[in-house]
């Protein structure tokens, strides 16, 4: 093992460029082994590919191929850094030590490959454009493989959530790729039409964005379709030049008026009686049922665990990556469903806000929060100042 080690080691450091496209394109046909020893399970290739980026990147950075401070000064790397050295701080009060470590471990290889190692890359905008194309076709044969997977069940919603396996566990974890990903697939076939591509390379990029807009359909992932009109909303938003701080205010006064009429507004939601089914239309319109859609009562159950976890640690919360081993000692009778259990071992918070307002308390939120809007906020500041219409497009 240790010489296939460093021959993989030796490629990401020669091929630096090569080898991190490569990467991109493999996660999506990575297959997930529950346990190979030690309770540990990975995914590969994926995974080792990670470990072997992240070693090529360190050496690289020894031997001063990448240098890493301006990423690491950058606005954004110095509130990775505050994030990083808090979750750090909390991991060490943590309630399960070994999941904090591995928490820990992981969220610096990600840190290393993909802001230092892609944000050295991506210094070229083109090499952005490289990125999507490369995660694109990794992930075509995937979303071929899920509507055949789901047409041997005849496209029925109730086996969407099974219908990429073994590549995705879940479905919705496949819709929030596909919702990632649809901007892209967009404008790239944008892109072909202005930049007077073939026309069978102008068909190819159509007949992507297709197949993933209609694998997104097909996972039948709610949280995804919503996305995606708040992701169109936003479009018409930075097409009407809106300013970040105008932004920022109206998301202050929709939250404050939703808090001040929540009363109205969860008695208006315990009136809809959509159950999400086979039917698109249906199913959305089930998004705000809470009193009989058992999947959106789960999430107001884990949504309440989380409350409670923070408020019995809201300072340093329990341990980053600690809320799924906590959480079902939280659960109230009356708000758990058919599918809770009581050892609590079923996902996550449903939210990245409260699942980090659980695990690493009020700081923890406030540097997510801060890392959202700033990444926001410069990339409004790109699209609107920038004279290349590459970045601009890109941001």
């Amino acid at each position: 093992m240790i010489p296939l080690f460093l021959l993989g080691l030796l490629l990401a450091v020669r091929s630096f460029e090569g080898f991190m496209f490569t990467l991109v394109a493999l996660v999506p046909c990575s297959v997930g082994l529950q346990d190979v020893g030690g309770g540990f399970g990975v995914a590969l290739p994926d995974e080792a590919m990670l470990l072997l980026a992240a070693g090529g990147i360190t050496l690289l950075i020894l031997l001063r191929k990448i240098n890493p401070l301006p990423l690491l000064l950058h606005p954004i790397g110095l509130m990775i850094i505050g994030q990083m050295l808090w979750a750090f701080i909390c991991a060490v009060g943590s309630t399960h030590g070994l999941i904090s470590s591995k928490f820990m471990v992981a969220r610096t290889v990600y840190i290393v490959v993909f802001y230092l190692g892609f944000g050295t890359l991506f210094l070229q905008p083109q090499r952005i454009v490289q990125f999507f194309k490369a995660h694109l076709w990794g992930l075509a044969p995937v979303m071929v493989w899920s509507i055949y997977h789901l047409s041997e069940y005849g496209l029925s919603r109730s086996f969407s959530p099974v219908m990429a396996e073994p590549f995705y566990d879940d479905h919705t974890v496949l819709g929030a790729c596909l919702a990632m990903v649809l901007p892209w697939a967009g404008w790239l076939y944008w892109q072909s039409r202005q930049e007077n591509k073939t026309r069978n390379y102008r068909w190819l990029m159509a007949a992507l964005l297709g197949l993933v807009a209609v694998t997104l359909v097909l996972t039948f992932s709610r949280a995804a379709w919503i996305s995606m009109v708040i992701i169109g909303g936003f479009y018409m938003l930075l097409r009407w030049r809106v300013r970040f701080r105008t932004l920022l205010l109206g998301l202050l006064i929709l939250f404050g008026a939703g808090w001040l009429n929540r009363d109205a507004i969860v008695e208006n939601m315990q009136q809809n009686e959509n159950v999400s089914g086979e039917d698109v239309l249906t199913t959305a319109a089930s998004v705000t049922n809470v009193s009989t859609d058992d999947s959106n009562k789960e999430r107001v159950n884990r949504w309440a665990c989380a409350l409670e976890m923070f408020k019995e640690r809201p300072l340093m919360g329990w341990g980053p990556g600690t809320y799924e081993r906590e959480y079902g000692h939280f659960q109230v009778l009356s708000q758990m469903t058919r599918i809770s259990t009581w050892d609590g071992d079923r996902g996550d918070a449903h939210s990245e806000y409260l699942g980090v307002l659980a695990e690493q308390g009020i700081p923890g939120l406030f540097f997510l929060a801060g890392l959202f809007l700033l990444s926001l906020h410069i990339g409004m500041r790109v699209a609107y100042r920038s004279t290349d219409p590459l970045r601009r497009g890109l941001a």
